[in-house]
């Protein structure tokens, strides 16, 4: 398994595309994360069956919004944060050890 960390501009849909360009490729996704915040999106994937290689780098970078992306070697651990108020969700994700 491999854990790849994306970060783009917070725009609608960019997370959709995103998922569809793993499937396109034939990459299977086995968990996601994603933090908005400050007009920007973090996206953790973690993907099975991909090859390590920079095609894959080339292409999700490629996308609209896109700003860096790049393969993790460290492991990462998310927060999840519940608004009452709001009814909405926020994600926290960061490196393994790292003082939150």
């Amino acid at each position: 398994m491999e854990i790849i960390r994306i970060i783009g501009e917070n725009t609608q849909g960019i997370f959709p595309k995103v998922l569809s360009e793993l499937v396109r490729r034939k990459v299977e996704v086995n968990r996601a994360f994603v933090d908005r915040s400050n007009g920007k999106i973090e996206m953790i994937i973690e993907v099975r069956n991909s090859s390590l290689n920079g095609k894959l780098l080339h292409s999700l970078r490629n996308l609209q919004d896109v700003i860096s992306v790049e393969y993790l070697k460290e492991k990462y651990i998310c927060h999840l944060e519940l608004s009452p108020g709001e009814n909405s969700q926020t994600t926290f994700v960061e490196p393994f050890g790292k003082a939150y």
